[in-house]
């Protein structure tokens, strides 16, 4: 519970470090342009705070767990995504870019720290249900189906709400990707090089983390 709490604690301190530094752009240019970032922090969190419940829900019913897992899997693209908003970067141009530049990067670094840490309470759980051997097969599933995800996200421009809102339009574009891989072949490749990062951020996290412990 300490290592929960203090992590809480690190998160919440990244995220008012982006806060303020979002508030001396918008002090300084009279706009708030990257509003964006703002929201898409918020929709980070979300999957943080629902993996710390399913955590504390050890008892629950695996009905509610299952359905827990399933909007975790739906909201958690959202975490990783914000390393995409650096495609900004080229296009907003009413303040210094070096400025930008770290202000983008602080919101991605804590999106990032937010999917790493949920991801691991997701693991944990995991593992508690599912010999190790498949659960590194259910990791990379999902690291993949996020990877894709945040495609849809940034080139799609789907939403995580999209898929009770506009199922059948979603459901359509997803079939036209698989039926004709070839004409979009952008989405799996984005996909494939996007979860080797995603594993290669959260392995290295998880390497480090039981390098301190055994310390």
């Amino acid at each position: 519970m300490k290592r929960q709490t203090s992590w809480t604690t690190v998160l919440l301190g990244a995220t008012a470090v982006s806060v303020i530094i979002y508030l001396v752009r918008v002090a300084y240019t009279g706009k708030a342009t990257y509003a964006f970032l703002m929201w898409n922090l918020f929709l980070a969190w979300v999957p943080y705070v629902l993996s710390r419940g399913m955590q504390r829900m050890k008892s629950a019913h695996i009905s509610i767990k299952v359905g827990l897992f399933l909007g975790w899997l739906v909201f958690f693209p959202n975490a990783p995504y914000i390393l995409t908003d650096l495609f900004h970067l080229s296009h907003i141009k009413n303040a210094p870019r070096w400025f930008d530049l770290i202000m983008i990067l602080s919101f991605a670094w804590t999106g990032l720290l937010l999917a790493i840490k949920s991801l691991s309470h997701i693991e944990s759980m995991l593992r508690s249900y599912w010999k190790p051997w498949a659960v590194h097969g259910m990791m990379g599933g999902i690291l993949c189906l996020t990877a894709f995800g945040v495609y849809l996200g940034r080139f799609g421009r789907w939403n995580s709400w999209d898929i009770l809102a506009q199922p059948d339009a979603l459901m359509g574009d997803l079939v036209q990707m698989f039926c004709h891989p070839l004409a979009h072949g952008q989405s799996f490749r984005f996909s494939l090089i996007f979860a080797l990062f995603l594993g290669m951020a959260y392995y290295s996290f998880i390497h480090l983390r039981n390098h301190q412990l055994s310390e």
